[in-house]
């Protein structure tokens, strides 16, 4: 097997890869593609490419980026990029001071059928041919992704509220969760991936709203179209998770009462004849309801008061 990429996929194919078969679990629809055709493809056999079980990257699935997908083929140095020439779009951009463009955006609705609250969750990589050179020129051209669940990105560095850049994981910045890819002829940890770096396998997760709820899945290349920059979804990744709150322990069973009482009257040693012919054995049957136990005493305390 090795690294393979399908392009011109449609978005309801591209979801299909992305999200496990609708059915009674999730629901999804108006579903959009937006962007130059090459944006876009399905892949299979990344593990064949990126070899190193440390980066977590998934096999298969789908991946948008801001240039055309068969550069991700082989690392052949610094400058892949392609000028699509296209709009970019605001709301991926996320406030970035300089403009945008080249977007590649896949939108959605779904709603998770399964559950009554909880999470989204998905696995991803970002990879980027801005790695290194963004981090020390500091210029602000760095692409920017997101993966924005009812408007609020998920794409996280863990533990933090930092959108996931070229500027918050890096080889200065949280460093356990970059992989280099030297571009330098035969120096390439990944000779046959072409981004100069990337994380390792992510997670993103964020609360859904009942009913339906709006994915838009996105990269766009920011104040200019050179250094193309990714984002991989690993295929079947995106699932509706119960919030552990909403589950509930099952209520306990009650103790039951003994159902067998031995009377011995009138002392509590005595039988047989010694008690004069007047020991008396009291079955007690007590179910398990209020009434039937109060009935059950009831009668049990009438019996000793006649003896």
């Amino acid at each position: 097997m090795s690294f393979s990429l399908t392009q011109n996929a449609t978005a309801a194919q591209l979801l299909s890869s992305l999200i496990p078969p609708m059915g009674p679990d999730i629901s999804y629809q108006n579903a959009i593609l937006t962007g130059d055709p090459r944006c876009a493809a399905l892949f299979s056999g990344a593990q064949f490419a990126v070899t190193d079980s440390f980066a977590q990257f998934p096999d298969s699935g789908i991946v948008l980026g801001t240039g055309d997908a068969t550069s991700l083929y082989n690392q052949d140095g610094t400058e892949t990029y392609t000028v699509f020439d296209t709009p970019g779009d605001a709301d991926i951009a996320q406030g970035a001071t300089e403009p945008s463009l080249d977007a590649c955006t896949l939108q959605f609705e779904f709603q998770c059928n399964n559950i009554a609250g909880g999470n989204l969750a998905m696995n991803y990589v970002f990879a980027s041919d801005e790695y290194k050179e963004q981090i020390t020129e500091g210029l602000g051209y760095a692409d920017v992704f997101g993966l924005l669940l009812n408007g609020a990105n998920i794409a996280t560095v863990p533990g933090s509220t930092d959108p996931v850049s070229v500027y918050t994981i890096n080889h200065i910045t949280e460093t356990e969760y970059f992989v280099f890819n030297n571009p330098r002829p035969g120096q390439a940890a990944f000779p046959l991936f072409e981004p100069d770096g990337f994380t390792k396998g992510l997670k993103a997760e964020g609360s859904i709203l009942p009913g339906w709820n709006t994915m838009k899945i996105g990269i766009v290349d920011i104040n200019d179209a050179y250094l193309d920059s990714w984002v991989f979804l690993e295929g079947g990744s995106f699932l509706c998770i119960p919030d552990p709150q909403m589950t509930f322990s099952p209520t306990p069973s009650p103790t039951p009462i003994p159902t067998t009482d031995v009377l011995d009257i009138p002392g509590g040693n005595c039988t047989g004849s010694a008690c004069g012919g007047k020991q008396m054995l009291t079955v007690v049957y007590c179910e398990l309801s209020f009434w039937f136990q109060y009935q059950c005493l009831r009668s049990t305390f009438l019996v000793i008061l006649l003896l």
